[in-house]
């Protein structure tokens, strides 16, 4: 392996601490928040093509139960995706899942990168933007 990849992929090994801090600290914050009564937290790989495992996705996943209905939902989700499928992406998304188990998508972004390494560079970014994205329905439920 060559000294480039190697720093490559340190870079990216740093950025999931980083994801991994943030979505701590937001599971710190939605446990302090009055509204939520239960939040479930999923970290996992998995594989695009489960046969001959290829395409592992590495995902984070976020989920809040509310303590009053709102609007016929009742939990609030938040994810986040890393994969290889013809380039380098970063999936976010914030959705509300009803009672029935459907839902509705409040947010979603599909960013595509060319190179690992502009991939690694974005995902803080990324991850960041998202939790704004869920700030502001957050903040449409009960002001902060």
């Amino acid at each position: 392996m060559e000294k480039e990849e190697i720093i490559n992929i340190h870079f990216f090994l740093e950025q999931l601490a980083i994801v991994s801090l943030e979505l701590l600290e937001l599971n710190i914050f939605l446990k302090e928040n009055e509204i939520f009564k239960n939040i479930t937290n999923t970290n996992e790989i998995c594989f695009e093509n489960m046969v001959d495992k290829k395409k592992p996705i590495l995902s984070f996943e976020l989920h809040c139960e509310l303590k009053k209905e709102y609007r016929e939902m009742h939990t609030l989700g938040l994810g986040f995706e890393l994969f290889f499928s013809d380039k380098w992406n970063i999936n976010s998304y914030i959705h509300w899942i009803a009672y029935d188990g459907l839902g509705e998508d409040v947010y979603e972004e599909n960013k595509k990168y060319d190179s690992f390494t502009n991939f690694s560079k974005n995902i803080e970014s990324e991850l960041l933007i998202c939790k704004e994205e869920l700030f502001k329905v957050i903040d449409c439920l009960v002001p902060r």
